[in-house]
């Protein structure tokens, strides 16, 4: 090979090593970023209900209240310490789940059993909040490849959702579309965007925080890590007015059908 040749592979192979080196320091720098905001949004949302709880204890060490202000202080930290409880457990389900994704076969789950399930056990909740839950449940859909108990917690993380969030009504349905079973979840939403909306699966993203500062998108992210551990997708969109969340579990066999086509 000429000197010519030997020099340009040579340079060839500096820039591609140059290169390679630059995306990996682009990558870390990208990481390094996310670990900072997700310290910030951690260290926010835990001072929210510690800030909270130590303020009213201030408050309950004073001499002159009256019984029912003690009582109604003492209520109010028991709330925020469960806060609190709650979100530190969703920062260690979440994070390990990120760390040791599930691994073999998944067994057939007759997905709109499990919602039936749950839906039974919020009902109580539903009635007591004057909700009015219009539900669509196919029951012909035949079973996907998925982890019941993960199925269970995406549906009551939504259905927890809807409780916490939905005004005066909600609309629950679980149909086959296509080569997918969809379990979608709609509730009004006045004043979200359609940006807001796409946002509601990051990490520590509500949209209540614009308003009030309070919350966490943690529920809604651990329903999208669940999901996409299952081969499923979680999709939140806008449509004339109301926000749906729509999870989509392929059917037995749609992957072979899409090769096929």
């Amino acid at each position: 090979m000429a000197p010519g040749g030997q020099a340009r592979q040579l340079a060839a192979a500096v820039n591609r090593v140059l290169a390679s080196r630059q995306q990996a320091l682009l990558r870390q720098q990208a990481a390094t970023r996310k670990l900072r905001e997700n310290i910030v949004n951690i260290s926010h949302d835990l001072r929210t209900p510690l800030t909270s709880v130590l303020g009213y204890l201030q408050l309950l060490q004073r001499g002159e209240l009256s019984p029912a202000e003690r009582t109604r202080y003492l209520a109010v930290v028991h709330t925020r310490a469960k806060d609190l409880n709650v979100l530190i457990d969703g920062f260690f389900e979440l994070s390990q789940l990120e760390a040791a994704p599930p691994t073999g076969a998944l067994p057939p789950v007759r997905l709109q059993d499990v919602l039936a399930e749950q839906l039974a056990s919020f009902y109580p909740e539903f009635e007591q909040k004057n909700l009015q839950v219009q539900v669509a449940l196919e029951q012909g859909a035949p079973p996907v490849a998925a982890d019941a108990g993960a199925v269970r917690r995406i549906f009551a993380n939504l259905l927890q959702n809807l409780l916490r969030y939905a005004k005066r009504e909600a609309r629950i349905a679980f149909s086959v579309c296509g080569q997918s079973a969809v379990a979608s979840f709609e509730s009004a939403a006045q004043g979200m965007t359609a940006a807001q909306a796409q946002q509601l699966f990051e990490r520590f993203y509500t949209a209540n925080r614009l308003h009030d500062g309070t919350s966490t998108g943690l529920g809604l992210a651990i329903v999208h890590e669940l999901a996409v551990q299952m081969g499923a997708q979680a999709v939140a969109e806008l449509q004339d007015g109301w926000l749906c969340i729509c999870i989509s579990w392929p059917l037995p066999g749609a992957e072979k059908q899409q090769l096929n086509q």
